[in-house]
């Protein structure tokens, strides 16, 4: 994951729509800086990585849907979960 600052708005939607490798910006504070909020955001990336990493246009996480759903589940279980471990850690929000 790519730390950016001095971004615009203008220049972060381009990239998110362009750019493969980039997620997104995350800002967090240190007053709301706990693992549960940490962990929330990632969704949010892991999200964007999944649709981007299998070439989606929308995510179907519906069972009922005719869209197979356990491939993506999995792609972004796996990402919430690297997303928000190296976050924690660099946070130093776990032990």
């Amino acid at each position: 994951m790519a730390w950016t600052t001095g971004k615009t708005a203008a220049d972060a939607s381009n990239r998110m729509i362009n750019d493969t490798t980039y997620l997104g910006i995350m800002r967090l504070c240190d007053e709301h800086l706990t693992p549960e909020v940490v962990i929330h955001e990632s969704v949010h990336a892991a999200i964007t990585y999944t649709w981007k990493s299998l070439g989606l246009q929308v995510i179907h996480l519906n069972p009922y849907s005719s869209h197979s759903m356990a491939n993506r589940e999995e792609v972004l279980a796996d990402a919430v979960h690297g997303i928000s471990a190296a976050l924690l850690t660099e946070l130093e929000l776990v032990a």
